[in-house]
This record gives structure tokens, sequence and C-alpha cells, in this order.
């Protein structure tokens, strides 16, 4: 008896082992007409094979055999090459020959042919840290083409810390835990391709370049004085977290990684530029000037002041003049509009 007790233990070990094999994805990003990238985590680096088919019932099926990474703690991206445009797949991933108690499985489309005119449907949205199942829920009937988010998913610095992009431990695990949201894993992950471009989610509240700014309120001579300043991010940093980007988001090619993030995509007829609006961006504060007479701010960009760096910019407007596209998207985590410039000046009056 104690012998069968003793072997029952061992198998429950080992299917708690097995069901812990995914602890993060797989989610499918990258996508074009013809390839996709699928990241995947897994507690420990291990071995597996991914299995892709048009049909949902894998009658026929692709295998790739690979493994994830010990120098990327237990991630792997995957590319797959070669699709079919405007194709659904769906695919699994196996350990050891088997699906497993954890298999996650999933399907994704591919986009249309470059120039192909047809009907594309885009969600766009950020800042998903709260509950909120029933948008979540719409966004999967919607069926889209393509999720874009633009930023604080999840906001993983109030769980790795603000310099967690200066350790690549929790460079992984802080990506790992935006693609383990709730609303992400239920209603998105398994059916639609995901785009992401990081706003200040990746350090500090408004990290912006090398840089992130504070505000203090004190009491100078009785009255009420804002003080604006400008802190210095530690080195590395920037650096971090566009390294951490490109090695665990399953995202599309960089168009300069020295510069940022900033890339973009083509679907059918439409054609998507992502930006940057972080690594390159000038110290908000050294914008505002201080009448200590008047004791009021005022805001006066000097000239040079930029929200994108001269290589984006110019990128951007290359690509905009260039482009053959019918439809030219800009994806932006930070508001263009000229009417916002009320609401600003309103805001100036509270300083």
């Amino acid at each position: 008896m104690r012998k069968l007790y003793a072997l029952l233990s061992l198998l429950l070990v080992a299917l708690s082992a097995e069901a812990q094999t995914i602890n993060a994805g797989p989610i499918v990003g990258g996508v074009t007409h013809d390839g996709a990238r699928i990241y995947l985590r897994t507690a420990q680096p291990r071995a597996f094979e991914l299995e892709y088919s048009s049909d949902s019932l894998f009658g026929t099926f692709v295998t790739v055999a690979d493994s994830t990474r010990f120098d990327r703690f237990g991630s792997r991206i995957v590319p797959l090459e070669g699709l079919q445009p405007a194709t659904t797949y769906f695919y699994r991933f196996r350990f050891s020959g088997a699906a497993g108690p954890d298999q996650r499985s999933g399907r994704f489309k591919t986009f249309p042919a470059p120039g192909t005119v047809g009907y594309t449907k885009i969600v766009v949205g950020s800042c998903n840290y709260n509950d909120n199942f029933p948008l979540f829920a719409q966004i999967r009937a919607h069926e889209p083409d393509l999720v874009v988010h633009l930023g604080d998913w999840d906001w993983p610095p109030s769980q790795f810390g603000n310099d967690m992009m200066l350790h690549p431990d929790r460079r992984a695990a802080s990506f790992a835990a935006r693609y383990e949201d709730n609303n992400f894993r239920q209603f998105v992950n398994p059916y639609f391709p995901v785009e992401y471009v990081y706003d200040d989610d990746f350090s500090f509240n408004d990290g912006e370049g090398w840089t992130y700014p504070t505000i203090s309120v004190n009491v100078v001579n009785n009255e009420p004085f804002t003080a604006l300043g400008t802190v210095p991010m530690p080195p590395g940093i920037r650096e971090g977290a566009i390294r951490a980007y490109a090695e665990h988001f399953p995202g599309y090619p960089l168009e300069d990684s020295t510069q940022g993030i900033f890339h973009r995509i083509q679907l059918g007829n439409v054609e998507l530029y992502m930006l940057d609006t972080r690594n390159n961006r000038g110290a908000r504060h050294d914008q505002f000037y201080y009448d200590s007479t008047a004791n009021f701010w005022t805001y006066s960009p000097a000239p040079g002041h930029t929200m994108l760096g001269v290589p984006q910019r110019d990128w951007l407007y290359d690509g905009l003049t260039q482009s053959n596209a019918d439809w030219k998207i800009i994806g932006s985590s930070v508001v263009f509009n000229r009417a916002y410039e009320r609401i600003f000046r309103v805001g100036m009056q509270q300083l």
C-alpha cells in the first residue's frame, strides 16, 4: 500500500509539474501576409513542438521543433514563414510528444497581400490594468484583424520596480506578466494578433528619453509655489527597454533599434506607422519657464524640442510621402490634436 501511495504521489507531482509547463503566452504578433511570430514562456527551458495548420482539425499540419531558451529566461519567439495571405491558421504546442494538461492553443489570420483592397478591422486601446471584461468581450465579438495596444499594459513597474529594465530577468518577467493579463488570455491572445508599443510603462511614471519629470507644491512667502523638476533616469534603462522589446515581444522589425521601437506594418492597402514617443523625447519640464514676479509658469518650447527625435521624424515623413497605400495610419501613445491646447492652457492655470 505504501508503494501505491508513493507511486500516486509521484504521478501527482509529475502532473503538477506538467501543468506548469507554460507560464506565459502563447501570444501572436508580427503578422504579415506570409508570416507571423509566436511568443511562449515555460517555467523551465525545455524542448517543444509547435504544430500549425489551416485545418482546425489538424488533418495536415506543419511541425516546428524548438525550445525555450535559458538566455531568455524560459521564453522563445518562434517565427513562422511561407504562410498564405488572408488565411486562418490554428496552432498548438506539444511537450515530449503530448499535448499535456496545460496545452495552450490558438488561431490567427494572416494579413491580405500588400495593396489588396478589402475590409480591415483594427481595435486600438491602452491602459488595461483595470478589469473591464465587458469591453474585452466586445473586442472578441468584433473579430478584429489586429489588436493594437498603445501602452500602460498592466503597469509592470509597480510589480518589478522602476529599474526593471536594468535587469534581464525582470525584463523578461515584466513582458510575461503583460501576456498573462486575464482579459488578454481570455479574449485576445487565443484569437487575434497583437501589436504593442510601450508608453511610460517601461520605467518611471512619465519617463521620457533619459529623464522623468517631478512636480512638488511648496509655500513661499505665504503663496503656493509649484516646482517643476527633471530627474535623470539611471543609465541603461532606455537601452534596456529597447532591447527587452526586441527580445520579448513578438513584433515587427525595428527601423532603428538605437533610436527606439518605431516600425511599420502593412495590412492589405493599409499602412500603420507605429511611433515611439518616449525614447527620444525631450524633457517636458525644460519647456516651462517661471515668472517669479507673477508666480506663474508659461509653456514655450525651445527650438529643437521634440517628441520623436530627428531620425524617427525623418523616417515618418519619408514613409508617408513615398507610401502607395490607400490608408496611412499613425499609431501614437500621445495625443496629436491641436484642440488639446485648450485643455492644456486650463491646466496651466493650476500651476
